[in-house]
């Protein structure tokens, strides 16, 4: 089956050497996130069903022999990144999968791997936390931001129980959460289910009132500085 993936000073540095990729094993390569990708986890977790091992790589610190399905996601349209996305496909053309908002803003996951649990376990650095969304879209139209061509209006993508999958943390990368209709509703449950929670992207001062300023003052937001350590070059 062929899946599109959908989906953000090196002298001396050594390569991480991954040799030839043993066939039942798909390569995941995470071009240039600053934050676990969602994306790659979920093809993780879709292809591990299937019996399949997932090897995670970071950047271009990679230099693979051989391997028969490989899937990248570039999150940001910018030259490192896409020389990267060059130098991958170069070395492995048509058994390279690639998207991500960095060159497609339309591509996306089937509906079958977009809809299965991710797996939290790619990036050890999340420890016991989810990660995800539970809302996707944003009605307003700021010219700086590419959330309402890729993403339309907002729209519920995921209930709680399946992003946190048995976890009582989470960093959510809601668009914009509180432009839901159901905003109040997801903050009350956060708030009783006393969640340690993370707004990892925008909370909206223009759609705090009141009430929501009391329910946000509920939660328990733990908010963590840096969720993966930055990417260092290899070699270009």
């Amino acid at each position: 089956m062929t899946v599109p993936c959908a989906v953000n000073g090196a002298k001396g540095r050594k390569f991480l050497h991954l040799g030839r990729i043993r066939s039942d094993t798909i390569l995941l390569v995470d071009v240039d996130g600053r934050i676990p990708n969602v994306a790659l986890m979920k093809l993780s977790g879709f292809y591990r069903r299937e019996g399949y091992r997932t090897k995670l790589v970071r950047g271009d610190r990679w230099d693979v022999d051989s391997a028969e399905q490989v899937y990248a996601s570039c999150v940001f349209n910018c030259a490192l990144s896409l020389r990267r996305v060059r130098k991958l496909r170069e070395r492995f053309g048509d058994v390279l999968k690639i998207g991500g908002s960095g060159l497609d803003l339309k591509l996306r996951l089937p509906t079958e791997i977009e809809e299965f649990p991710a797996d939290f376990s790619l990036y050890s650095e999340m420890g016991d936390r989810a990660i995800g969304f539970l809302t996707r879209g944003c009605p307003f139209k700021c010219p700086f931001c590419v959330v309402p061509q890729k993403e339309g209006i907002p729209r519920q993508v995921s209930g709680l129980d399946e992003l946190l999958q048995n976890r009582t943390k989470v960093v959510l990368l809601d668009d914009n959460i509180l432009a839901h209709p159901q905003a109040d509703d997801l903050l009350s449950e956060m708030a009783e289910r006393k969640l340690e929670v993370n707004f990892n992207q925008t909370l909206d001062l223009r759609l705090v009132n009141r009430k929501r300023a009391g329910l946000l003052r509920r939660i328990n937001c733990r908010n963590k500085k840096k969720l993966l350590p930055p990417i260092k070059n290899g070699p270009m």
